[in-house]
């Protein structure tokens, strides 16, 4: 559900058994964070202020696949 808790976990189920990168942008476009994500695995929000956040997902060769709007209250 949106919007989250400061400290909820965000759970990735993919279909495939691939690597991706995340990246977490805030309003302002900066990259708040960086990580790693493969089939069944979470992004740790504990560190993220309250506030509104892009997570881009791309796989290996840099192609953006999904962009997720989150809200952090």
């Amino acid at each position: 559900p949106n919007p989250l808790i400061r400290g909820d976990i965000i759970h990735f189920k993919f279909s495939e058994n691939i690597e991706y990168e995340y990246q977490i942008l805030n309003t302002l476009g900066q990259i708040v964070a960086v990580g790693q994500l493969k089939h069944n695995q979470s992004i740790d929000l504990s560190k993220l202020f309250p506030g509104v956040f892009l997570i881009r997902l791309c796989n290996k060769n840099n192609n953006y696949i999904n962009i997720h709007k989150i809200i952090i209250q």
